[in-house]
């Protein structure tokens, strides 16, 4: 079953963030590579998912 989320990303240029996997909602850290979203949200001690967001088109789920 998918579930269709609606997040707000700060800035525009950014092309990956960090959902938290308890509230999906909720964005802990955004960035314009996965590896530095990844470290940012490792700092933070909650599990996370990792989005892709494309300028056009479906959004990808890692």
């Amino acid at each position: 079953m998918q579930k269709t989320v609606n997040i707000s990303v700060r800035n525009k240029n950014s092309r990956y963030v960090a959902l938290d996997l308890r509230k999906q909602n909720e964005v802990i850290a955004e960035g314009r590579t996965a590896a530095s979203v990844a470290d940012k949200a490792r700092k933070t001690g909650r599990q996370f998912s990792m989005m892709f967001v494309p300028k056009r088109g479906k959004t990808y789920v890692f």
